[in-house]
């Protein structure tokens, strides 16, 4: 079940939101309803916090936004080695070294071997002495 929304936004926001929407091949509800189930899912804590943030000066909405650029950027890149590490065959004591905290080197040169341990498998020992 849905449920109609409706409010007044400044041009300049509305103009905004229209090329968002454009860019990436949404309308402007599909925009608009994004940003609120996000803003929706933040804390009242949160609300109050942007809020204030928002009240202080451009530079730091500004601020906000990189931040949360940021952390969005860092949270997908995150799911997705997860994603890259989980459909990994790799070998038990190299699936050892990609722990959940591994970091970005290590899951790196775990790889590297895996991918490396996999083509000298494939070459077989006729192969590999040639």
């Amino acid at each position: 079940m849905t449920k109609t929304l409706s409010t007044q936004a400044p041009a300049a926001l509305a103009a905004r939101i229209d090329h968002l929407a454009q860019a990436e091949g949404r309308n402007r509800s599909q925009v608009v309803i994004a940003a609120l189930e996000f803003w929706a899912q933040l804390s009242p804590e949160a609300h109050f916090a942007i809020g204030r943030i928002q009240a202080m000066s451009e530079e730091l909405r500004v601020c906000l936004a990189r931040q949360v650029e940021r952390d969005a950027l860092d949270v997908q890149f995150a799911a997705l080695r997860d994603r890259i590490v989980t459909s990994l065959t790799v070998p038990d004591d190299l699936a050892r070294q990609l722990d959940a905290d591994a970091d970005d080197d290590a899951f790196l040169d775990a790889a590297v071997a895996a991918v490396a341990a996999e083509q000298a498998e494939d070459r077989g020992p006729a192969r590999m002495a040639r």
